[in-house]
């Protein structure tokens, strides 16, 4: 059976980690929204996509069959590498992204799976990045009815989508934030808001409702990235 050397990865990260005097990274998680955004975001991403492949590993269905245990570790490993408030709000974040990534992973990995046609093939050829006993198991799974039907209904829905809500590595959440009129201290006053300060300049705070917006749910057409709040 043919093994595969797994990827290296988040070198850069503790390079940068590193480089900080208290060996944390910046990123802004604002209240309204379900994506880390601004210049650390990328950062985040990658930290959170590596700590996700070293502490889920897939020898469960789904994201949500992944122990409670495993995904304490990868918020600990979060608040360890960044400068965010240990808050529901951000540990919900932390998760949110996390079932996104180890969705995308998953789905690499069926990639992988469909290049070959028989079931003896395809143990052969382990995905990389996870172990022989990962592999029969994912590949047992794949081969399933309920994930054949499951990938059916995916299709369909993912046909009727009008709007894609990623681009590249980010989502329309996170993207939409480069291009909102939020200058510095509005940036600042939305991380004053995460770690639950009370003394936000009312100016700016209209400025930033007036931007962000004041209804509930989500912008139409950028996904789970942007929620509004109710007022």
């Amino acid at each position: 059976m043919r093994k595969r050397r797994g990827k290296t990865r988040g070198f850069s990260i503790q390079k940068k980690r590193k480089n900080n005097p208290n060996g944390k990274l910046e990123v802004i998680i604002p209240p309204d929204r379900t994506v880390a955004v601004g210049p650390g975001a990328s950062n985040f991403v990658t930290k959170l996509s590596v700590t996700i492949d070293q502490n889920a590993k897939h020898d469960v269905k789904t994201w949500k069959k992944v122990s409670d245990l495993a995904k304490e570790r990868i918020v600990a490993h979060m608040l360890d590498a960044f400068e965010i408030p240990d808050t529901q709000h951000t540990r919900d974040i932390i998760l949110h992204t996390g079932n996104n990534s180890y969705r995308y992973r998953r789905s690499r990995l069926h990639d992988h799976f469909k290049k070959f046609a028989t079931k003896e093939e395809r143990l052969q050829n382990i995905g990389e990045d996870v172990t022989e006993v990962e592999w029969k198991l994912l590949v047992d799974y794949f081969d399933s009815d309920p994930f054949k039907r499951m990938s059916a209904r995916n299709k369909i829905n993912k046909a009727k989508q009008g709007i894609n809500h990623i681009c590249g590595r980010k989502s329309f959440g996170a993207i939409s934030f480069k291009k909102d009129k939020v200058n510095e201290l509005v940036a600042e006053q939305i991380q004053e808001i995460e770690e639950g300060t009370d003394d936000m300049d009312p100016i700016v705070n209209a400025s930033f409702m007036k931007i962000v917006g004041e209804k509930s749910g989500y912008y139409r057409g950028q996904g789970s990235g942007l929620k509004l709040t109710n007022k």
